[in-house]
C-alpha cells in the first residue's frame, strides 16, 4: 500500500502534533498517525493510547480504530461502519460471522457491543524495531481494508436484503475476481 521510502519518510518525521500529552515513550499510535495522514484519512486521538481514523469507501463512511495496549506491546486494529443490525437479523448475522471466521487466516469479525460487524486484527510488537512497526501496520491497513471489502457485501445482504441464508451470502465473498464491473 505505502511503499518503503514513505515508512522511511515516516519513521523519520514522526511527529507529537496533535498527541493529547507530552508521552515520550514509543507509541505506535504516532506511526498509525503519519501513515494514515499519508492516505489522507480523518483521525482523532481519544486519548494516548488511542486513535480513531474515518475514511470513506464505496460502501460508505468507515471507522479504523487502532488501541496500544504498552503492557502487552500489542497494537489492535478494528475496522468498523454503521451498518445497524436489525434485532430479528443478529442471530444470522452471527452464524454468518462464525462461517466467515472459519475462512480467516488472520484477524477475525465478530459483532460490537453496538451490534455493528466489525473486523479485529492485532499485532505485538514486542522487540520490533519502527520500521518494522511501520510496515506492519502498513500491511495491517491493508489486510484489514480487503477483508472489509470483501465482506461488507454479505452483513449488508443479510441484514437488509431479505437474504434468508447466511451461507449462501458467503459463497459471492469468497469467489476472488479480477477488477471491477
Amino acid at each position: 500500500m505505502i511503499c518503503a521510502l514513505l515508512i522511511v519518510k515516516v519513521i523519520k518525521t514522526m511527529s507529537l502534533k496533535k498527541r493529547p500529552s507530552k508521552q515520550t515513550t514509543f507509541s505506535p499510535i504516532v506511526i498509525v498517525e503519519e501513515i494514515t495522514e499519508m492516505l489522507a484519512w480523518e483521525c482523532e486521538y481519544q486519548d494516548d493510547t488511542e486513535i480513531r481514523c474515518k475514511f470513506e469507501q464505496e460502501w460508505g463512511t468507515c471507522a479504523m480504530d487502532w488501541l496500544w495496549v504498552e503492557e502487552w506491546n500489542t497494537l489492535s486494529c478494528i475496522v468498523s461502519s454503521n451498518l445497524y443490525i436489525p434485532e430479528d437479523r443478529q442471530e444470522d448475522i452471527r452464524d454468518l460471522i462464525v462461517m466467515i471466521n472459519e475462512q480467516m487466516w488472520v484477524g477475525h469479525f465478530d459483532l460490537s457491543q453496538d451490534v455493528e460487524p466489525s473486523f479485529r486484527y492485532s499485532l505485538l510488537l514486542k522487540g520490533i524495531s519502527a520500521k518494522q512497526v511501520a510496515n506492519m501496520i502498513d500491511q495491517t491497513i491493508d489486510i484489514a481494508l480487503r477483508e472489509w471489502a470483501r465482506y461488507h457485501a454479505a452483513f449488508h445482504f443479510v441484514s437488509w436484503g431479505g437474504a434468508k441464508s447466511s451461507r449462501k451470502m458467503l459463497s459471492p465473498a469468497l469467489i476472488e475476481t479480477a477488477g471491477q464491473a
